[in-house]
């Protein structure tokens, strides 16, 4: 491997891993304002995430704080359902 070949390398490794601590900075940020502000307020919203209704066991709302923020009920259902079979049995 040629010199430039392994500065380069290097240089797009140390991106990648800039990349990966400013997102995960960015996700702990938001988890912390969210935390504060229920903490406050009894409410799970925050204004840079969606809305997150309050959980129940219909719904089962989930936040997901992957690079687009969501809620997703009952995600994980099946492993969910799975492992309650296996407990029940």
């Amino acid at each position: 491997m040629s010199r430039f070949s392994a500065s380069r390398g290097r240089r797009e490794s140390q991106r990648a891993n800039d990349d990966a601590a400013r997102t995960g900075l960015f996700h702990r940020t938001i988890v912390s304002a969210n935390s504060n502000t229920f903490a406050r307020t009894g409410r799970q919203d925050h204004p840079s995430l969606p809305h997150w209704p309050a959980y129940d066991n219909k719904r089962r709302a989930t936040m997901i704080l992957d690079e687009a923020r969501r809620v997703e009920n009952d995600p994980g259902r099946e492993r969910r359902v799975l492992w309650q079979e296996i407990a029940a049995a």
